[in-house]
């Protein structure tokens, strides 16, 4: 499996967690402001950092057995 650049180093996937972090946090806002939906911040932060946790974890185990990574 060829994995995407930013993903062949730890610095790579930390800006990408934060990336997919930041703009999950801004669904969290605009579902409040075009939607109307009203989100509670403490269980959608919650719920975001396990779901960064699992990407996170799974990047790096895919990174690490990777073939075309260098360590």
């Amino acid at each position: 499996m060829t994995l995407p650049s930013f993903v062949r180093t730890r610095g790579g996937m930390l800006v990408g967690l934060v990336m997919l972090g930041a703009i999950g946090f801004e669904l969290r806002t605009v579902a409040g402001m075009l939607f109307g939906i009203d989100l509670p911040a403490a269980p959608y932060f919650i719920g975001m950092v396990a779901i960064l946790s699992i990407v996170g974890v799974y990047l790096d185990v895919t990174r690490s057995t990777s073939p075309d990574t260098a360590t």
